[in-house]
C-alpha cells in the first residue's frame, strides 16, 4: 500500500481536538477503524474493558506528541503508543503528521494473532 505524505501547517487556536475513544476487550476493539485529519489535534482514550491488560501501537503513523496520562504511553520514534490496565483508561494527546492508512494493534503476546487489529486512516 503506499502512503502519500503531507506536511503539518502550524496550528492555529482555533484548531478543534478530536476526541477518540477505544473500548478493548477479549480481543477486539470497538471501533475497529476509525478517521483522523493531518494537523488535527487528536485525544485517544483507551478504555480496557477487558481482564487483562491491553496496548494499542500504531504501525508507521507518524505523529508529534502532545500529552501522555502515565508513563505507559509514549511516542517511540513518532509513533504512538498507549497501555491500559484490565477495567482502567488511558489516554494520549497526538497530532497526525502524514496521511494514510495505518494499521494499529495490541502488543501483548497473543493479541494481535487473536484479531485485536484495527485501521486508522488519516487524511
Amino acid at each position: 500500500m503506499t502512503h502519500n505524505k503531507s506536511s503539518v501547517s502550524p496550528l492555529n487556536s482555533s484548531t478543534k481536538t478530536k476526541k477518540v475513544v477505544i473500548e478493548a476487550t477479549e480481543f477486539a476493539y470497538f471501533p475497529q477503524d476509525f478517521k483522523l485529519t493531518v494537523g488535527q489535534p487528536v485525544t485517544l482514550i483507551l478504555k480496557n474493558s477487558g481482564k487483562v491488560e491491553h496496548d494499542i501501537e500504531f504501525e508507521n503513523m507518524k505523529a508529534s506528541l502532545l500529552q501522555q496520562s502515565h508513563h505507559g504511553n509514549h511516542l517511540k520514534n513518532q509513533t504512538v503508543h498507549i497501555h491500559s490496565l484490565p477495567g482502567k483508561t488511558a489516554e494520549v494527546r497526538f497530532i497526525p503528521i502524514e496521511n494514510g492508512v495505518f494499521r494499529f494493534y495490541c502488543t501483548v503476546p497473543g493479541h494481535k494473532e487473536s484479531g485485536m487489529v484495527g485501521f486508522v486512516e488519516v487524511f
